[in-house]
């Protein structure tokens, strides 16, 4: 028997409506991610982090479980979210693929009206970059050492960090960068 599909409900767009993703938690990273729908008013403040991520390519969606039923993401944010999955914990999210209903025109340019505003609240932004590289990991941990002060500022130049900077600069060439829309999801 084939799964149902995933319906949106109606959002009040009078009273900036959202709809926030619970991503269900599981210990297990190869199980289905499962995910519950909130609706919420941004008027009141919910506890959630936003997602900023580049959506990729349509040609290998996954799918999903949303209130058990079958949903069709892109497979950048099915990675995203197999990773940002906590083991024993429901992850409250922002997701515009998910949480704005693609094929309602009139609701997409709405919520696409007050999406400064969904950033700006969140507890925080996520920015998903893709997958790990062989030199992500290697860049993070750099920058998070110069971010403790456990790198001397004057010592950051010096030809020991020489791959730690190529790691950073990789990063920074990732295709993450170049979207449109970076600059707001990321800023506010």
């Amino acid at each position: 028997m084939e799964d149902q599909r995933f319906e949106y409900n109606i959002l009040n767009g009078d009273i900036k409506e959202i709809r926030l993703v619970a991503l269900q938690p599981c210990p297990d990273p190869t199980a289905a991610i499962e995910c519950k729908i909130l609706n919420a008013i941004l008027y009141d403040r919910p506890h959630y982090e936003a997602l900023s991520y580049m959506w990729g390519d349509e040609a290998d969606p996954q799918t999903i479980k949303i209130e058990g039923k079958a949903y069709q993401i892109r497979r950048n944010l099915w990675l995203a979210l197999n990773q940002l999955r906590l083991a024993e914990e429901e992850r409250i999210l922002w997701v515009d693929a998910v949480c704005i209903n693609q094929d309602n025109i009139a609701e997409r340019n709405h919520q696409v009206g007050f999406m400064s505003s969904i950033y700006r609240q969140a507890h925080c932004v996520i920015a998903w970059l893709g997958p790990e590289t062989e030199t992500s990991h290697h860049a993070m941990s750099f920058l998070n050492q110069i971010y403790e002060g456990s790198v001397p500022v004057a010592e950051c130049d010096s030809l020991r960090f020489k791959e730690k900077w190529a790691a950073i600069k990789n990063l920074c060439e990732m295709p993450y960068w170049g979207r449109l829309w970076i600059i707001q999801e990321v800023v506010l």
